[in-house]
């Protein structure tokens, strides 16, 4: 498989999710919740690139460990920051 086809699948994932998200966002009428999910989008999408490249499977763990430690720690971040505080003022 080509780089642009693992690049446009891996898009495609993000893209799926993070509609099915803001479509979420908008029955309850709070974008802001899309926030917490950045970091996550990041994850899946580095895991999604693991699986489907070859190459030197230690830099390439290394790499998604480094990803996933990040994106885990600005989701988290995020979501504490904005539980409980309704849609941030920024969104409406």
């Amino acid at each position: 498989m080509s780089f642009f086809e693992i690049y446009f699948q891996g898009f495609l994932v993000i893209m799926i999710l993070m509609t099915a998200l803001w479509i979420v966002s908008v029955l309850i009428k709070n974008a802001s919740i899309v926030d917490p999910f950045w970091g996550m989008a990041f994850v899946l999408a580095g895991i999604w690139y693991y699986i489907q490249t070859d190459g030197f499977e230690l830099r390439k763990g290394i790499i998604l460990v480094l990803l996933v430690i990040w994106g885990l720690r600005l989701s988290i971040y995020l979501g504490w920051r904005n539980f409980g505080n309704g849609e941030d003022y920024r969104y409406q």
